[in-house]
């Protein structure tokens, strides 16, 4: 298969048609379980589309919908690969015990990754659910890759001020880095806002520097990364400005035009297929 690919249709038979050991890293935000319809509207098309994360059979639905295609996504992945999955408070607990463990194994769980967002999910009757969860596993928990030269951040300023007045441990740690470990808690990535330059108008869009700091980790130029629900095209996006290889799938019409337009804005190489089928109940 053609790197730099985007293809439209339902992922589960495009990822079995794909062969074994054949992407470095895969990034998945599938539907959450929120049991919510989101609508999409095409600027292409001018055609309102429902996302659908309904499940009426309740979470064994859902966890029999999500686990095959997990599994392929296993397959597919290099010895040394790794993959995220990017869910919240809906469903974490049961894909992490039923379906990560359960496919990669627990000794290949490397961290539970939380992305704090500081902003909005107020609440009055509960504390605000502020965050979402991304699963970090690889193929093989002894030789996977992590770049943390390339995802250091900067020193807080208290830290800085304790080495400016000579303490020595704060000192040393200066001196050694160019940074600091960013840690498994992110605070310093935004959600988009309606006035973000970023934003393409996609109900579940995720930042690009969340996406920037997965694939400078745990990738390198020239490797392939794969989303299966690539949505509003954020991981395409990020993986050709920083010169990786990419295959993008979504189900949704409008989600692959999204796409199209946000990757022709960069001058992107790529080539677009069309394996849909018209009566999938998830649209």
């Amino acid at each position: 298969m053609a790197f730099n690919q985007l293809i439209w249709g339902d992922n589960l038979p495009i990822l079995q048609q794909m062969p074994a050991a054949s992407v470095d890293l895969v990034y998945l935000d599938p539907p959450f379980f929120t049991n919510r319809q989101f609508s999409i509207t095409d600027k292409a098309t001018q055609h309102t589309r429902q996302f659908d994360d309904r499940w009426s059979g309740g979470i064994t639905e859902y966890i029999d919908w999500l686990y095959p295609r997990v599994a392929e996504l296993h397959r597919l992945l290099k010895p040394n690969g790794s993959l995220y999955l990017h869910c919240d408070w809906h469903a974490d607990a049961y894909i992490r015990v039923q379906i990560l463990d359960a496919i990669f194994g627990a000794d290949n769980f490397l961290n539970h990754l939380v992305w704090h967002y500081v902003m909005g999910a107020s609440a009055t009757k509960n504390f605000g659910k502020k965050y979402d969860s991304i699963f970090w596993y690889a193929k093989n928990h002894q030789q996977y890759t992590f770049n943390l030269a390339d995802i250091l951040v900067p020193y807080n300023p208290e830290t800085i001020a304790r080495s400016k007045r000579g303490e020595a441990r704060y000192k040393q740690v200066l001196d050694e880095t160019n940074g600091k470990n960013p840690g498994n808690v992110w605070t310093d990535i935004h959600p988009i806002q309606g006035n973000s330059i970023e934003r393409v108008n996609y109900p579940t869009q995720k930042p690009e520097k969340l996406l920037e700091r997965i694939i400078l980790a745990s990738s390198n130029r020239h490797q392939t990364i794969l989303d299966p629900f690539a949505g509003s095209g954020t991981t395409l996006a990020v993986a050709n400005n920083l010169g990786r290889y990419w295959i993008g799938i979504d189900e949704s019409e409008a989600a692959i035009n999204v796409c199209k337009q946000r990757l022709s804005q960069q001058k992107a190489d790529f080539v677009c297929q069309k394996t849909i089928n018209e009566d999938n109940p998830r649209l």
